[in-house]
This record gives structure tokens, C-alpha cells and sequence, in this order.
């Protein structure tokens, strides 16, 4: 889950935000994510464990961004346009 500690989130944030603005297409980000999952499992080690704790982060980071992203997007779009049923 994405909700960490307020006073945890300062380590990340003007990191992730540097590299945001730098971001200019899905390859950018593609390759940030890949490069953090490189760099996570040469810190954790390959193993079962690393490799499926990082699947399941980001399997929960997608549904996180659809639930509170996507979703909300859509509902706007249906109102706007009518619903397809």
C-alpha cells in the first residue's frame, strides 16, 4: 500500500519528483520502474522472495492507480457521455 508514514515520505519525494519532470514517454517510465526493480533485487538478492514481493507491489501499485486514477476518470467520461448500457 502507497499510504507510508508522513515523515518517511521526505526521503522519496523531491527524488521522484526530479525524475518525474524528465519523464517524456511510457519507454522513460518503463525504464525508471525496470531500473528500481534491477536495483532492488541486486540489493535484496535473487531470490523467489524479492522476485515475488516486487510482482506483488506492483500488481497492488496498478490497482492503487486505477481505483484512484482510472476509475474516478471514467465515471467523469460516462457522466459526460452517457453510459454504454
Amino acid at each position: 500500500m502507497p499510504y507510508i508514514y508522513q515523515n518517511r515520505r521526505y526521503l522519496f519525494d523531491g527524488y521522484l519528483e526530479e525524475i518525474a519532470v524528465n519523464i517524456d514517454s511510457s519507454g522513460d517510465l518503463n525504464y525508471c520502474i525496470s531500473k528500481l526493480l534491477h536495483l532492488l533485487v541486486k540489493k535484496e538478492g535473487l531470490r523467489y522472495e524479492t522476485i515475488n514481493s516486487l510482482m506483488g507491489t506492483l500488481d497492488c501499485a496498478s490497482k492503487e492507480f486505477y481505483r484512484k486514477v482510472a476509475a474516478p476518470y471514467e465515471n467523469l467520461k460516462e457522466q459526460d457521455n452517457g453510459g454504454l448500457y
